[in-house]
């Protein structure tokens, strides 16, 4: 390894674990009682190499917010080869939909909105933050794949960024309103059968409306 390829590689380690740390006191203190120098303390590097990273703490909760969202590539690229590929479509749809539950159902998600929520009249920016890349990254991602199975004759052609909130809002009718609420939500097998039923009877062709069978139906 060279000195710059080192260099660079203490450099990452430095960043995620000031990630890490900030991501755990914005969690448990909230943003506005969240401090720099305790970051900074927490991750085990001085103030001015974390201001060097983050040159405040909104860019560094901005970054804090943008890594609950991001998507292992190796499930994009597995998804997108299985439509291009002339997989199910009604398999590729659940697939699909099981990702934003999962999503959805990270404690770690609810979490960070409900400090969101609790912070948002005395810092009305986060509540920006985590709508530009919670909602809006949720839609875009999803619109992608709802666009390759358009593409693909899988779906019918239509207005794919609707279809994408609407199948979304489904979504979180049952997985985040009752944890954000404290109370326990599972995906029911039944429930997101009914959503990709509901989804298909609406967008589908006249292969993808004919959905398999309900377990309770079989």
């Amino acid at each position: 390894m060279d000195l710059q390829t080192y260099r660079r590689s203490i450099a990452e380690l430095k960043q995620n674990s000031i990630l890490a740390s900030a991501r755990e006191i914005f969690l448990a203190r909230g943003y506005s009682r969240s401090g720099m120098a305790d970051i900074a303390r927490q991750a085990d590097v001085s103030t001015a190499t974390l201001y060097k990273h983050f040159p405040s703490k909104e860019n560094l909760f901005q970054a804090v917010v943008n890594t609950c969202y991001e998507t292992p590539p190796q499930a994009d690229s597995a998804l997108h080869a299985g439509i291009s590929g002339g997989a199910d479509p009604h398999g590729l749809l659940q697939q699909a939909i099981e990702a934003c539950i999962g999503h959805e159902a990270d404690p770690a998600h609810t979490a960070l909105q409900r400090m969101v929520i609790a912070e948002v009249q005395t810092a009305p920016q986060l509540a920006y933050d985590i709508y530009a890349n919670d909602s809006q990254y949720r839609v875009e991602h999803l619109k992608k794949t709802i666009d390759e199975l358009v593409a693909h004759n899988h779906l019918r052609p239509h207005d794919t960024e609707l279809s994408s909130r609407l199948l979304l809002g489904m979504i979180r009718e049952m997985m985040v309103w009752p944890q954000l609420f404290g109370l326990e939500a599972a995906a029911d097998p039944e429930e997101v059968g009914e959503i990709l039923s509901a989804f298909t009877a609406r967008y589908g062709t006249a292969t993808t409306r004919a959905i398999p069978s309900l377990p309770d139906e079989a």
